[in-house]
């Protein structure tokens, strides 16, 4: 999931949710934002200036609003969903 950084989390909010929920959480910018029907696809650099692919579904409450260029935000998943594809 992709949440707007227009409230930071504090660092102590960041470890709960990672140690609690078993959750990643990282920051980044939105690079790329492309609407692909059931989906969005963010290109998203992180702050060590990686750049990840998140896959958001366009479905339930809180999809309807996509993210553009440039704005800050966190990326999370749970920890037991990540995959690492090398390439």
């Amino acid at each position: 999931m992709i949440y707007r950084t227009r409230s930071p989390i504090t660092d102590k909010a960041l470890a709960s949710i990672r140690a609690e929920r078993n959750m990643n959480v990282v920051n980044g910018e939105i690079v790329q934002t492309v609407y692909i029907g059931t989906d969005t696809r963010y290109i998203i650099r992180l702050t060590d200036n990686t750049e990840v692919v998140v896959r958001q579904q366009n479905h339930g409450a809180g999809y309807d609003c996509t993210m553009e260029s440039g704005e800050s935000c966190y990326v999370v998943w749970d920890a037991e969903n990540a995959r690492v594809l090398a390439g």
